[in-house]
């Protein structure tokens, strides 16, 4: 529900985000922000691109388990944030690592994370190895008055450590995922260690949230936070985007929901196969696929490419990616295919 703007707050580089109106959930109304988020645009590019954003504390009043389209999207700026910001340079010297995190540095800033509760690891500031993992973890006070604490997992412009996506292991999780989620998780504790943070209190809630190899490590990262603080999943938000399969439904724990955990996927990206469901890996909460039928908390029906479904939505699809990205030009070159999978063990 739009509210006349009253107020505006710079953040330190000067852009202005803005408060442009309400977001009602149950009756009562949060703030809504708008601003704009730099992004990494791709690997080889130069500079970063800049993307709009939403933002509303009250993204984190509603249920757990239904699927939030607006929190959705914003989480997918939060992503893109949280990439390896390429206006640092490229090559080998060490400090032009030192201050690739800054879009999600400023973001947090945007939306009202003091400078002081704005963290990010010791990868995330170095070149990235076969076995590192990167990630920003922040908390705020929100207008309900819960703390908020806001865990992204580095996911794009990573380097070697795209070597652990088929690190798979001989048993349990898949092994890259596994080590990177459990090294997240020990971030996040100490984090919250040294913040006074109580995981476990009921105004304390969780934002979730990685990109590919990152979204597998979120994915794995929040089913550890719902075993260990909220077993009823009922103050976890957690978005990951593109993940990867790295969970096994022998660790799950009877009785948690872990109906917190939203997936977002495209059945045509082949990053989500891998590991492979024949090896037993699963992703960890509720898979929902972007063209699909609409739900709030079951799992969704992917449009096949081709079907009447698919080219209805095809034009909008492209205008919502064309709004995105004014300067990218985006092509639709998904064509149906078989996967055939390969049968046996390497070892």
């Amino acid at each position: 529900k739009p509210v006349t703007p009253t107020e505006t707050f710079e953040p330190d580089d000067g852009k202005t985000t803005k408060i442009v109106g309400s977001y009602t959930v149950d009756g009562k109304d949060y703030t809504l922000l708008k601003g704009v988020a730099e992004m990494v645009a791709n690997a080889n590019a130069k500079t970063d691109e800049t993307t709009v954003f939403y933002y509303s504390d009250g993204y984190f009043m509603g249920s757990t388990t239904e699927y939030n389209q607006h929190l959705a999207t914003m989480t997918a700026v939060l992503n893109c944030a949280t990439g390896f910001s390429n206006d640092g340079g490229f090559g080998s010297d060490p400090e032009i690592y030192v201050d690739k995190s800054n879009n999600f540095r400023q973001l947090m800033s945007d939306i009202g994370v003091k400078d002081e509760d704005i963290y990010v690891n010791d990868y995330y500031t170095t070149k990235p190895q076969s076995f590192s993992i990167g990630v920003g973890i922040a908390s705020k006070e929100t207008e309900s008055g819960d703390t908020l604490v806001i865990v992204s997992v580095r996911s794009m412009n990573y380097e070697q450590e795209w070597v652990s996506n088929v690190t798979l292991g001989k048993s349990g999780e898949a092994y890259g995922f596994g080590d990177a989620a459990s090294k997240v998780y020990a971030e996040l504790i100490a984090y919250m260690d040294r913040k006074g943070i109580d995981g476990s209190d009921e105004h304390t809630k969780f934002w979730i949230t990685g990109y590919s190899r990152g979204g597998a490590t979120a994915n794995l990262t929040a089913k550890r936070v719902v075993d260990n603080f909220d077993p009823d999943g009922g103050r976890i938000y957690a978005y990951p985007i593109a993940p990867p399969k790295g969970g096994l439904e022998s660790e799950k724990i009877d009785g948690n929901n872990y109906g917190c955990i939203h997936n977002t996927l495209n059945q045509n990206d082949i990053v989500p196969f891998v590991g492979p469901a024949q090896m037993g890996f699963i992703r960890y909460g509720v898979d929902h696929y972007i063209p699909g039928s609409l739900t709030e908390e079951a799992a969704n029906t992917p449009f096949d490419v081709g079907s009447d479904e698919y080219e209805a939505y095809l034009e909008t699809m492209l205008a919502h990616l064309a709004a995105v990205s004014p300067v990218t030009v985006f092509d639709d070159y998904f064509h149906p295919a078989t996967v055939n999978y390969v049968t046996g063990s390497v070892f």
